[in-house]
């Protein structure tokens, strides 16, 4: 299994929309060790950890899984771990308006509560 960090390493850098590569150059690093980091074989020094947080602008806590993207600590097994299209939606929720995202929940719950087939039917007939 991959680490949280890995994770949060490979997010980040998509986010950029940066190649390993790209990453390696502006940071002066090796690709290699990006390549590593994301996959997991190799643990970061704490001041390659220091670098990569002052770049992304989130703390080491961040990419290590022991806080959340709001700043609250958690437990190393209770981390969530967002997919990047979970990341992407949560990103652009928080960039809506009170009214956007009061529909957002709206429209959740909506398809939540009519989830069922037979809940289905009744509603958009």
């Amino acid at each position: 299994m991959v680490s949280v960090f890995a994770q949060n390493l490979k997010y980040l850098r998509n986010e950029k929309g940066f190649t390993q590569s790209q990453l390696a150059e502006i940071l002066h690093y090796t690709q290699s060790n990006i390549c590593e980091w994301e996959k997991g074989t190799v643990e970061p020094k704490a001041s390659a950890l220091i670098t990569l947080a002052n770049y992304f602008e989130v703390s080491i806590e961040y990419l290590l899984g022991l806080e959340d993207d709001f700043g609250g600590s958690v437990g190393q097994k209770e981390a969530p771990q967002f997919t990047a299209e979970e990341r992407e939606l949560l990103e652009d929720y928080r960039e809506l308006s009170a009214p956007g995202k009061q529909l957002v929940k709206t429209t959740v719950k909506t398809l939540l509560d009519g989830s069922s087939a037979k809940s289905t039917s009744k509603k958009f007939v």
